[in-house]
This record gives C-alpha cells, structure tokens and sequence, in this order.
C-alpha cells in the first residue's frame, strides 16, 4: 500500500480488450490520417483554430504532423499493452493525459465553434450528424479515461 492507495494490477475482460482494439485502431488510423495531410476531427479543430487565428501555413503543418504523431504514439502503445502489459508506466500515463488534454480541446474546439462544419446547427436546421459525431467523440474520450 502506498499512501493509502494500493497498486492493483488491471483485470482483464473481454470488454477492456475489445476497448483497447478500437481505441488503438481508431488512434493509429487519425494518426496516419493527420500526418499524410487529410485528418480527423482532431484536424477539423486545427482548422478552425488555424482560420480563427490566420496561422501560417508551416505553423498549422507543424502542429498536424505534430497532433499525427501524438496520435498514433498513443494508438501503437494503446494495442502494445494488450500484449505487453503496461510496459510504458509513468510514461504511458503521461502520455494518456497528454492525448485526453489534446482531445478534450479537440471537442472544444471542433464541435463548439459556429464556422465549424460539425456546428450543431446548418442552415438554421438541427444537425443530426453534430450528436452523432460528438457522441463518437465522448466515447473515444471515455475510452482513453478507462484506459488510463
């Protein structure tokens, strides 16, 4: 026991596996996506942010091949622990909290911002595919809370 919290190994479960599948998959395909140039809806937050702030266009590549990278780091180790176990520790953590800060802002920033095209309302209507998508996207992140 250290500081009244006791180190447990994680369990597993069919349940966990099948998260770990998907949560990595899903990171190392955004990963490759954002870095050869089209993106998910990580890079949709980066455009707005980019057209919010007029940012140059080496600044805006720097940062998507940046968030790529992350991404898919984090997809890779995610599919490793199913294998290796937490062979990342603190490390693997940090990098957890780094992607959940990233995707937090990412929702922010993608699904909160009127000239976004995944704002809640288009053309006055009431746009379906905004809960839908944003439902997908509070998955993943419920995902990567489970998983840290």
């Amino acid at each position: 026991e250290l500081g009244g919290i006791m180190a447990t190994k994680k369990e597993f479960s069919v349940g966990r596996l099948f998260l770990q599948i998907a949560l990595g998959t899903l990171l190392i395909v955004g990963g490759i996506w954002a870095i050869t140039g089209n993106g998910d809806f990580g890079i949709t937050a980066l455009n707005n942010i980019r057209n919010l702030l007029n940012l140059p266009d080496i600044v805006y590549t720097i940062l998507k091949i940046s968030y790529g990278v992350i991404e898919l780091i984090i997809g890779v180790f995610v599919v490793i622990e199913i294998f290796a176990g937490d062979i990342l520790a603190t490390f693997g953590k940090i990098l957890k909290i780094i992607i959940i800060v990233i995707w937090i802002a990412s929702i922010i920033l993608a699904f909160l911002l009127p000239k976004s095209p995944y704002f809640i309302l288009q053309n006055s209507r009431l746009n379906l595919k905004y809960f839908y998508d944003l439902a997908l996207q509070l998955c993943a992140l419920g995902g990567l809370f489970v998983l840290l």
